[in-house]
């Protein structure tokens, strides 16, 4: 009986093995029922729209178990929107940029350029 004490103080404990950062997230996303999706999403952090579409599409593409519907829902955006975005459709800020006359760069240029004349006078 002492040696099996002994033993046991000698080893310590197996820890249990780390389960990979993925599988915690989605254990924890299927967990969400619809009465729990509400608290969850009230103690997230405000996010605009663009940015939850992002969220959304990024947690849809890594997570390998997550629908493109139980994404949609657990940041609050259409279906219809994220399923767009992941057949390649463009964002809004995406799509408006291809109809601009000047490109980011030769707006940003005109920009400075036009403040500096301000500034002379």
């Amino acid at each position: 009986m002492l040696a099996k004490a002994l033993q046991a103080i000698e080893k310590p404990p197996k820890k249990p093995p780390k389960k990979p950062l993925k599988k915690l997230i989605n254990e924890q996303v299927e967990a969400l029922d619809e009465a729990n999706l509400e608290a969850f999403n009230e103690s997230l952090p405000e996010f605009s729209k663009s940015e939850r579409i992002e969220l959304a599409y990024k947690a849809w593409k890594e997570l390998d178990n997550m629908s493109i519907r139980k994404a949609a829902r657990i940041h609050g955006i259409s279906y219809t929107t994220l399923l767009g975005r992941t057949k390649g459709t463009l964002s809004d800020t995406a799509s408006r940029q291809a109809r601009q006359r000047l490109l980011v760069g030769e707006e940003e240029a005109l920009q400075s350029w036009l403040l500096q004349l301000n500034q002379w006078g």
